[in-house]
């Protein structure tokens, strides 16, 4: 049996492996509970979601968190430059070819979006941009970039055909995080999902100058700008619009604090990228703000929690 080298992560309401990478990112992975991680031989991970409610989904592959720890790896680079390329190669060798482009799948059941497997998602395409991009640069190996190339020709593939995007005429094209054919018509758009697919779109532009990423990060910016208003939290008794929500379906439902944050720092980056005003405006409206009080009272266990560890 291989040996599992275990971390367990965890946090209030939401499970983060959280670092900070080179460019003051938030590496993230996404979940609803306490996980664990657990690293095979080659230091690739493999999270333990346990139970979400009533429905077991235990140790999985997830190709966001191999490309997160492949980024955390390469920030190591001399220590742990043999783990950045196994995670990798994990991408590689792991993304599925369907002719002219390759999807990151997920093989197991998420009840939080009730979406079938395989269902794919935009953000981990976008990651894993990064990470191949960057094993190019320092291998000069061919089959990062050709990896690369496909996964990127993935977003000009609808959900209703396996893919993660959903177009519009007029309001851009916007890349799900949480994409499934089998559940096409359910739209998430979960907001920090967006802006690390459309990051990673950028980061790959600018490293092979491909007018095609082109194209799709303009595509997305134009979803973002055009979809913000959707993600102002409401309450009554809140000042309408200074706080984020965390995807489309709720917005008197506010994201976690860390993701507000991250929705912060993204849409600072977009207006750095493309000078439109819009992402200025809502980086600004949402910087430093009063907390919802569910937040507040989230925010203030998590502090006694802390506290008590501490002890």
């Amino acid at each position: 049996m291989k040996r599992l080298v275990v971390i367990v992560v965890i946090s209030l309401g939401i499970a983060l492996v959280i670092t900070t990478h080179t460019a003051n990112e938030w590496i993230f992975n996404t979940a609803y509970s306490a996980n664990i991680i657990r690293y095979d031989n080659s230091s690739v991970p493999i999270v333990d979601y346990g139970y979400k409610g009533d429905i077991y989904i235990g140790p999985q592959r997830n190709p966001i968190t191999v490309a997160q720890k492949a980024l955390d790896f390469y920030d190591g680079y001399n220590r742990t430059l043999q783990k950045f390329l196994n995670n990798s190669d994990w991408l590689v060798e792991n993304a599925v070819s369907y002719g002219n482009y390759s999807l990151l799948e997920y093989q197991f059941f998420w009840p939080v979006y009730d979406v079938e497997p395989p269902w794919r998602s935009g953000m981990a395409q976008g990651r894993a941009l990064e990470v191949l991009i960057k094993a190019h640069e320092i291998t000069g190996d061919k089959k990062y970039l050709d990896t690369a190339k496909m996964l990127l020709n993935a977003f000009f593939v609808e959900v209703k055909d396996g893919g993660v995007t959903r177009k519009t005429p007029n309001d851009g094209w916007w890349y799900e995080e949480y994409a499934s054919s089998s559940n096409a018509t359910k739209e998430t758009r979960v907001l920090n999902g967006m802006g690390f697919a459309l990051l990673g779109i950028q980061k790959y532009y600018q490293y092979t100058g491909d007018a095609a990423a082109k194209f799709l990060f303009d595509q997305g910016a134009i979803a973002v700008a055009k979809s913000l208003p959707r993600y102002e939290y409401v309450d009554y008794e809140y000042t309408e619009g200074a706080y984020s929500t965390y995807d489309i379906l709720n917005n008197t439902r506010p994201a976690p604090l860390a993701y507000h944050n991250i929705h912060v720092t993204q849409l600072g980056k977009l207006y750095d990228i493309t000078g439109e005003e819009i992402f200025k405006t809502y980086h600004d409206k949402w910087s430093n703000p009063k907390l919802p009080e569910v937040i507040e009272k989230q925010e203030e266990k998590k502090q006694r929690s802390n506290a008590t560890q501490v002890k």
